[in-house]
């Protein structure tokens, strides 16, 4: 029976679909074992951001492999892109909605999704410097998926030290205090280094809370330049995720939702 069960496991994992996108990446059929984690994700309103984020990742390791073997340089850059190309492969580019009309009844609308050009991906910016009066320069960087799973599982950690902690005392978490530590963790996912005069200090070299502690030394002005960068690199999602209503035309922006591999968004 084991050796049954062998040859089955391993023809279904042959017929599996693949394809290649822009000469670098191989990419396998989604499976639904796969999608699992993406289901439990929802259940937790505070911690979704975080857990999607990691199952993306997840899924995108276990389906994509370039071609040096290793997935170490994918950034979130390319997590879009190829989010859309295993979306494609496994269910195909066209989805419905469901939407409230004027007269409030219920209707379904077709969409597809434009045409996938990596070459577009090609062009947003990795990398960025900033500097604090000329003394400081910060060195900004699209953050690889290994670094966005570790900083979202920091993430996920802290919101439960914080919830665990209030709950102690009978108090009611704040959404608010939740939302702040979760954009400072955020952030911290896109400094690359920091070098005051001719020192340099790598920032995955400090421990997490000497991450925070430079984060929320930093002037306003400097956060909102590393916002602006990381406004820069996510343009990929619109990008990867801009769809086409069929019925008048108009082009919108589709969330990358748990239910994204979905036939109705």
């Amino acid at each position: 029976m084991a050796q049954h069960l062998s040859t089955l496991f391993s023809s279904l994992e042959n017929i599996k679909k693949t394809t290649e996108l822009d000469e670098k990446y191989k990419i396998s059929e989604l499976t639904l074992a796969q999608q699992r984690e993406l289901i439990v994700s929802v259940f937790d309103p505070f911690e979704t951001p975080a857990k999607l984020g990691i199952a993306f990742n997840n899924i995108i390791n276990s389906c994509v492999e370039t071609t040096d073997g290793t997935n170490k340089d994918i950034t979130i850059v390319e997590k879009p892109m190829l989010l859309r190309a295993l979306r494609d492969l496994t269910i195909g580019d066209k989805f419905t909605k469901k939407v409230i009309d004027d007269e409030g009844n219920e209707k379904t609308e077709n969409y597809q999704f434009n045409t996938l050009n990596p070459k577009a991906f090609h062009k947003i910016k990795k990398e960025k410097e900033i500097r604090l009066d000329g003394v400081i320069k910060i060195t900004l960087c699209a953050p690889t998926l290994s670094r966005d799973t570790e900083v979202n599982k920091t993430i996920i950690q802290k919101i439960n030290n914080y919830r665990r902690n209030i709950e102690s005392r009978r108090h009611q978490p704040d959404p608010g205090e939740i939302a702040a530590q979760y954009l400072i963790c955020e952030l911290t996912k896109y400094i690359k280094s920091i070098q005051i005069n001719e020192e340099i200090f790598n920032f995955t070299d400090l421990i997490v809370d000497e991450q925070i502690k430079v984060i929320n030394s930093l002037p306003q002005e400097h956060i909102n330049k590393i916002t602006d960068f990381i406004e820069e690199v996510k343009k990929g999602e619109e990008l990867a995720f801009t769809a086409t209503n069929l019925e008048i035309g108009k082009q919108e922006k589709i969330s990358i939702e748990h239910n994204i591999f979905s036939k109705e968004l």
